[in-house]
């Protein structure tokens, strides 16, 4: 929020995110949870990317292909995930690097 981290959705993210929340805690939550989003879009504290072309680098799970894609298009220079499935951007020749929550936060949150 204090611009030293930004982070990036996609449409497809978005409408992820708002199928696993409506499917983990119901219509209501989910609706909340996308209102928020809409408001750090507008606010500028997450920045929405359009990717126009899909790389397909996450052959083991093609569902993670949106998170890839983001990251790509937003030159992000990690993915924190504790996913395996985006390993495959490890020698891609792609920026973005997969990286844990566990690695990411120490080093990025003091």
């Amino acid at each position: 929020m204090d611009g030293h981290i930004e982070l990036a959705v996609s449409t497809p993210i978005l409408l992820e995110y708002e199928e696993v929340a409506d499917a983990m805690y119901g219509r209501e939550f989910a609706r909340e949870v996308m209102n928020f989003l809409a408001l750090a879009i507008s606010a500028g504290s997450v920045r929405q990317c359009d990717p126009r072309f899909h790389f397909r680098l996450i052959v083991a799970d093609p569902d993670d292909d949106i998170f890839a894609d983001c990251a790509i298009t937003a030159a992000a220079d990690y993915i924190v995930t504790e996913d395996r499935h985006f390993e495959a951007l490890r020698n891609s020749g792609y920026q973005p690097q997969p990286i844990t929550p566990e690695e990411f936060i120490p080093r990025f949150l003091p």
